[in-house]
C-alpha cells in the first residue's frame, strides 16, 4: 500500500479523484475520454490510487468500473480537494 500523500502527488490523480466524485462510478474507457488521457496513463494512475485505498474497481464481464472507495475519510478528502479547486478558480 502506498501513502495518500504519494497518491496525491500527481495532478492527473487528483483530476481522476475529482471526476469520480462528480460521476460516482464510470468505466475506465469513458473516464480516459472524459479526462483526455490515454488508457495506459489512466491505468498507471488508477493502480496507484487503488493501492492507496482511495479508489476501488470491479468488473462486469470485460468492462472495468472504478469509483471512490466507500469510506467516509476518502469522501471527506475528495470533498476538500473539490472545495479547494472551486475556491482557487474564483
Amino acid at each position: 500500500m502506498i501513502g495518500v500523500d504519494q497518491a496525491l502527488g500527481a495532478r492527473a490523480r487528483i483530476r481522476i479523484l475529482l471526476e469520480l466524485y462528480k460521476v460516482v462510478e464510470i468505466n475506465t474507457t469513458s473516464l480516459a475520454k472524459a479526462l483526455d488521457m490515454n488508457y495506459g496513463q489512466l491505468d498507471r494512475h488508477l493502480r496507484l490510487l487503488i493501492k492507496a485505498g482511495l479508489v476501488e474497481e470491479y468488473r462486469i464481464g470485460r468492462v472495468r468500473i472504478v469509483r471512490l472507495k466507500n469510506d467516509p475519510r476518502v469522501l471527506d478528502l475528495v470533498k476538500a480537494l473539490a472545495a479547494f479547486g472551486e475556491g482557487k478558480r474564483a
